[in-house]
């Protein structure tokens, strides 16, 4: 059982550490609307723990040690498929070109952009993605919606 113990240590931690990789991955796919602190919070602090135990023996709870972990491990996946974007910024573009029937293309010099969002039904969405097109000498922003792929004018 002693030999077991460093192993399941590291194996956490390498997992922890995999799932924070993958939070802030998901960061850079929505571009900002979508709030990433939970997924990337509860990965950090099951990654901490876990290198803190290096230092440790055994604790004397394990089963609830196991189950903290468990838990800190496995709720942000869960909370991330069931609450992630419909679409991502690049799929938004898609849309404001298949809403105008045009090539005009979008631009993007001045950086991404969105918008705050009410009324929106997911928890961690809460800003929408602003596309900016020109159009016969002016710029026409859309607004698309993350969870539903709406595409509005903006006035």
């Amino acid at each position: 059982m002693k030999q077991a113990i460093p192993r399941l240590r590291i194996a956490m931690t390498l997992l922890f550490a995999a799932e924070l990789a993958a939070g802030v991955a998901a960061l850079f796919l929505y571009d900002g609307a979508m709030s990433i602190g939970f997924l990337v919070t509860l990965p950090l602090l099951g990654f901490l723990q876990s290198i803190m135990l290096f230092k440790r023996e055994a604790p004397r709870r394990l089963k609830l040690f196991v189950a903290l972990q468990a838990m800190l491990f496995l709720l942000p996946p869960i909370v991330y498929a069931g609450f992630q974007p419909n679409v991502s910024y690049e799929e938004a573009v898609d849309l404001v070109r298949s809403h105008r029937q045009d090539d005009a293309e979008p631009i993007a010099d001045g950086g991404k952009r969105y918008v705050t969002l009410e009324g929106v039904s997911n928890p961690f969405i809460s800003r929408g993605y602003v596309i900016v097109v020109p159009d016969r000498g002016t710029q026409v922003e859309y607004i698309v919606n993350p969870v539903s792929g709406k595409v509005s004018e903006l006035k």
